[in-house]
């Protein structure tokens, strides 16, 4: 019998549903990019993202255990028929925090005398607790795997907002603030259209609310919050120690170069494990004698998959950032690189945080986050102020790194075999990295967008060629089987 997922027609369609609700919102956010730092200046993009980090800081606090929740425990009380019980403590656990995170939010802007700021943080707080409600309902339909009326709503989301933005921006002359504005004037009747209907599926009430189910929260909550902060801090806490040294302008350089860095690997990434979650959720908790196994195969799929991805970043960052970058970002460019690896071994690291988790090794988890951060942040303020902003990327590499070998370390011997598979395509990109940069000493054509996109073409179906010697193993569906 096939796990949930094993169908391959259904597991291609999700694959394919997935991929286009990351690829559309990643073309948009590289036309936001590269349309609005023609527009906005560093310093309202640095203002844009201090406030954006403070406020998604605060909020991981308080709602980021939504999501990990929902994947850890749905199965387990649908197959118990005990839904009802299980969304009446999450909804009366989220009103509490909501709550705190509105009292925290009007605090923050009674202290602030900036004008400016204190309109982004009430934009961003009316953002932050609409997006976690359409989050909710959309993990649902994502672990039933209902990945077309998912793709949907997540493809409607972006298009009219992003549309909403022109208006704003060319119709009304808003500036930074209307990039939050256009997503709140669409999630406002988005959430009430998706709520709506759950309420009327599930019978959510005080009376459902059991103290055995919010203990159970109580025990997974704690760990979802640290490794969704660590994760967050390893990200971006470098934006206030530049804030620090060198001011907002540098911030918003840094933090839109950062950006195109993370949007493509970060999309990639996003669509691989959006169509692999709901099978590893059930494997890992209902078929563990199956892990080791189904881990190896989707760790060589995804190595194979997006390595290449970082690799022709990295040598075509540079006229990259001048497509998607304003003349005043562009200098910025070769933090896009650093960034883009930083994604892809953070990409690795999922896979052993799933397992850590699933096994009940929390403990763990966060004393692996605990020691990554702190090495992050001692980095970071001694190489920013010693090489400026741009030295921030390099630490946040080097703490990714170190934080996928120490959960590495340990499951070594569940992935060390089928590192000899990579030899060939290790090669192949190998061979182009040369050719890249020997041709470049000679004629030095890479400020050439033209010649850059020609070459990009010709080593992605030349890598695309030998990757299919592997084609049985990146696409079969015989490694997850049940018993």
């Amino acid at each position: 019998m096939l796990a949930k997922n094993d169908n391959p027609s259904q597991l291609g369609s999700s694959l394919f549903w997935y991929a286009l609700s990351s690829f559309i919102p990643l073309l948009i956010g590289l036309l936001k990019t590269s349309i609005f730092t023609r527009i906005f200046t560093p310093l309202e993009y640095g203002s844009y993202t201090i406030v954006l980090t403070s406020m998604t800081l605060f909020s991981l606090f308080l709602f980021s255990w939504l999501s990990n929740l929902l994947w850890r425990y749905y199965h387990h009380y649908k197959s118990q028929k005990e839904l009802n019980n299980f969304f009446s403590s999450v909804i009366a656990v989220y009103l509490i925090n909501l709550s705190i995170y509105i009292g925290g939010c009007l605090i923050w802007i009674r202290m602030t005398d900036n004008p400016e700021l204190k309109g982004l943080i009430m934009l961003f707080l009316v953002q932050n607790a609409l997006n976690y409600i359409i989050t909710f309902i959309l993990v649902i339909d994502r672990i039933e795997n209902r990945s077309i009326y998912f793709s949907i709503i997540t493809l409607t989301r972006n298009i009219l907002s992003f549309g909403l933005l022109f208006g704003l921006v060319f119709g009304l002359s808003m500036r930074i603030e209307s990039l939050i504005v256009s997503l709140i004037l669409i999630d406002i009747p988005l959430a009430f259209i998706l709520f709506i209907p759950f309420i009327r599926n599930y019978r959510v009430s005080i009376t459902q609310i059991r103290v055995a189910d919010l203990k159970n929260m109580m025990g997974f909550i704690p760990v979802t919050i640290i490794t969704n902060v660590g994760m967050l801090i390893l990200a971006q806490s470098d934006r206030y120690i530049i804030n620090y040294y060198y001011g907002l302008g540098d911030v918003g350089l840094y933090n839109q170069a950062y950006s195109i860095g993370i949007m493509g690997m970060g999309a990639l990434t996003g669509v691989f494990f959006n169509s692999i979650n709901p099978q590893m959720v059930d494997i890992l908790t209902n078929h563990k004698k199956k892990i080791n196994k189904y881990f190896q195969h989707n760790y060589f799929v995804f190595t194979t998959l997006l390595l290449p991805i970082s690799v022709y970043i990295t040598i075509y960052a540079k006229p990259l950032a001048q497509i998607m970058l304003g003349e005043e970002f562009r200098n910025a460019w070769d933090v896009i690189p650093v960034i883009s690896w930083s994604s892809f071994i953070f990409g690795m690291v999922t896979f052993h945080e799933n397992k850590y988790k699933f096994n009940n090794q929390n403990i763990k988890v966060i004393l692996l986050y605990v020691v990554a951060i702190v090495f992050n942040i001692i980095l970071t303020v001694l190489w920013v102020k010693l090489w400026g902003y741009k030295a921030a990327a390099y630490a946040t590499l080097l703490s990714y790194l170190l934080l996928f070998l120490l959960f590495h370390i340990n499951q070594f011997n569940v992935f060390s075999h089928i590192y000899s598979k990579y030899r060939i395509l290790f090669a192949v990109l190998i061979t182009q990295i040369i050719i890249h940069y020997t041709v470049g000493s000679w004629y030095n054509p890479q400020s050439s967008i033209a010649y850059s996109a020609v070459e990009a073409v010709i080593f992605t179906f030349i890598y695309i060629v030998f990757a299919m010697r592997y084609k049985s193993e990146l696409f079969g569906n015989n490694h997850a089987k049940r018993e």
